[in-house]
């Protein structure tokens, strides 16, 4: 995992962490799913994230939005995405810096 950045601050004023206190780009959201909940045929919804520090989290959520990153992608294109967002939200709070 990279350890290049242990803190918890915020890339951006005013952004919330998520579930394990991290921050997005750090974390993404990789897919939804339906999972077995019971012996009984209950089903749950779990939303799937990667965090650089933590590593695979799943949380229970209530509604599904299938969109995100397919089930097969590989640790190289997960860092890629987040290095990619990491540069644009630099940019971004550059940019805010400037006009203020």
């Amino acid at each position: 995992m990279n350890n290049k950045r242990k803190s918890k601050k915020p890339y951006m004023p005013g952004q919330q962490p998520c579930q394990c206190g991290h921050f997005y780009p750090d974390v993404i959201r990789l897919y939804d799913k339906v999972a077995p909940f019971d012996d009984i045929g209950t089903h749950i919804g779990i939303r799937v994230l990667h965090c650089d520090y933590c590593g695979i989290i799943k949380i229970p959520i209530d509604s599904f939005d299938f969109n995100g990153l397919s089930k097969d992608t590989t640790e190289e294109e997960i860092q890629a995405i987040k290095e990619q967002e990491r540069k644009r939200l630099r940019k971004l709070k550059d940019s805010i810096q400037a006009n203020s």
